[in-house]
């Protein structure tokens, strides 16, 4: 049995023959068609059915939330002509007016090949629960439309960060942050700053790579050091110099560099403390990757700055982990986590005990029986970069104190994915948490299908050390702060890697 349409189908909308009706609609109205059912028989038999589909104006009630300078970077897969599946990597940034339009975008793709300072406009809608839809093109084309979910509101009443997936096509996670346009200078970008790349081969293989540099506020990196590991080839704390440039006069905060460890990159000013990162070189130089670079406060460093318990996740194409590093403030760190496979392996609730070393420059060294397992750098006390032996990378931030309650997370949360060098459906949306209960309401991209406000309901228990469990078994949770917390996706049945970060 084969379905098609006749005309009339909402704009944005396809069925597909199997009778799948996808897509995202572009136009509100109720519109009404006929699908015709046609069978194998001879002569084939065709039969009709009439239906009807009301397409809702989308809620821009609270367009005023998302206003001012956004910088933003996003990653997905696509098909590519060699039949492999290629990385894209996406970073920019766009003006919101606060009454639904997007002015000033510019942004940098490579994927293989490079798209390189493409100016944008848009518009979105944002809804009363926080959660809204974006849709930018270029002179030329549209780039797409996005589901995303802000927070983190400013003293002026403006949202300063949110979460973001692709609603049209292969699926995507991003993050995207308010910028400061103060800090659009090369004089701005100055002191040391530590890093994280995370990406793929042009057409294969994992990478990952952190370390630190100093950016003099004159356009030069120097006094940097790096680890990198490239489809399993590792180069460990190698020297690390380079270049950056902000245009003077910038409006958007895009700036291009060098690094000799991953070539021409551009990035996009958060501010004075962070940039957001994407690789800017062809196939010629096959790592494509985003990034961060935070800047570093603290040093020079030493182990008293990595005590107490911390927060991390980490990721790659095959696996994703999350827990608790709790360090002893001297040489020993105790880590309780759980693991998921790519093909649904779970291993819950395991710990070992690893050593740690710190350099004066925030390098820090982790070994289980002598042998390396991690190079984490310092941000700060009990904040950093990770990169595995594996070539997995990730981030780790301090734990408030406990004992942990029901109650330590008690409120309402934006969430979404953490971008991961992996092929897996991406989701974004919001949650309330109230005395051992969870509601979500979530925007979720699988296989090219957005299923767009999506309820669903929870249990949680909550254990004194922040690791938390929900009463279906398919999410751990893991306490940051009374306002923020990251969950792994440990449901055995499928195949999903995902880690989410939800803040309110």
């Amino acid at each position: 049995m084969t379905w098609s349409p006749t005309t009339g189908l909402p704009p944005g909308l396809a069925l597909s023959s199997n009778g799948t009706i996808s897509g995202t609609p572009t136009a509100p109205g109720f519109y009404c068609f006929e699908v015709l059912a046609t069978d194998s028989s001879t002569p084939p038999q065709s039969p009709g059915q009439s239906l009807c589909i009301g397409i809702n104006q989308p809620d821009s009630s609270h367009n005023a939330l998302l206003k001012g300078h956004y910088a933003f970077f996003i990653n997905w897969f696509e098909p590519s002509i060699l039949k492999t599946t290629a990385q894209i990597a996406t970073a920019g940034s766009f003006v919101a007016d606060g009454a639904g339009n997007v002015t000033g975008g510019v942004s940098d793709t490579n994927g293989p090949g490079v798209a390189a300072n493409q100016p944008f406009t848009g518009t979105y809608a944002l809804g009363a629960d926080n959660r809204g839809t974006l849709s930018i093109s270029t002179p030329t084309q549209t780039m797409g439309t996005y589901a995303f979910s802000v927070g983190s509101m400013s003293a002026s009443g403006v949202a300063t960060k949110g979460r973001m997936i692709r609603a049209s096509g292969v699926s995507a996670a991003g993050e995207f942050e308010l910028q400061d346009p103060s800090a659009f200078s090369n004089s701005a970008v100055s002191g040391s700053y530590a890093f994280e790349l995370s990406g793929r081969g042009a057409f294969s293989g994992q990478l990952g790579a952190d370390g630190v540099f100093t950016a003099d506020g004159n356009g030069s990196i120097n006094t940097g050091n790096a680890d990198e590991n490239f489809n399993g080839a590792v180069t460990a704390n190698q020297p690390l110099t380079g270049t950056y440039n902000i245009a003077a006069n910038s409006t958007d905060g895009r700036g291009t560099g060098t690094l000799t460890i991953a070539g021409n990159f551009a990035f996009y000013v958060v501010s004075t403390s962070k940039m957001f990162m994407v690789s800017a070189d062809s196939a010629s130089n096959p790592r494509v990757f985003t990034g961060r670079a935070l800047k570093q406060s603290g040093g020079p460093f030493n182990s008293s700055l990595l005590s107490g318990a911390s927060v991390f996740s980490t990721g790659t194409a095959g696996d994703v982990t999350a827990g608790l590093e709790m360090f002893d403030g001297r040489v020993t760190v105790n880590v309780l986590q759980d693991q998921k496979n790519a093909n649904g392996t779970v291993t819950l609730d395991s710990t070992t005990s690893d050593t740690y070393s710190v350099s004066s420059n925030g390098r820090v060294t982790v070994t289980v029986a002598g042998v390396p397992v991690s190079v984490l750098y310092l941000v700060s006390a009990g904040t950093g970069f990770i990169l595995n032996a594996d070539g997995s990378t990730g981030f780790f931030e301090p734990q408030s104190v406990g004992p942990f309650t029901e109650s330590s997370i008690d409120g309402d949360f934006f969430f979404g994915n953490v971008p991961m060098p992996a092929l897996s459906p991406a989701s974004s949306g919001v949650a309330t948490l109230k005395a051992g209960a969870i509601n979500l309401t979530s925007d979720l991209n699988e296989g090219g299908t957005l299923i767009f406000g999506q309820s669903s309901q929870d249990s949680y228990v909550v254990s004194a050390n922040g690791r938390v469990t929900t009463g279906s078994g398919n999410e751990v949770i893991y306490v940051i702060s009374p306002t923020k917390f990251l969950m792994i996706d440990v449901n055995p049945t499928n195949t999903t890697l995902g880690i989410t970060v939800a803040e309110q």
